[in-house]
């Protein structure tokens, strides 16, 4: 059962990262962020991170209501 679990949670974990793609969304974020100090950039990638995390939370809780709303 604990085994299963884990299999789970990386095929998760493997699903999400390849739909957020990190590795090609940084040079975006570097660029749009070129201007700021390193400070401000920590601060957006942290609420970037925080409301992507709120998002998924939320999808994952209710996400089947949600999509019946919708039809």
């Amino acid at each position: 059962m604990f085994q299963d679990a884990i299999a789970f949670g990386l095929t998760c974990f493997a699903g999400y990262f390849a739909i957020a793609n990190p590795l090609a969304n940084t040079p975006v974020f570097i660029a749009l962020t070129a201007g700021d100090r390193r400070d401000v950039r920590l601060k957006i990638a942290r609420n970037s991170v925080l409301i992507a995390l709120g998002v998924v939370i939320l999808f994952s809780v209710a996400g089947k209501l949600i999509f019946e709303m919708f039809g």
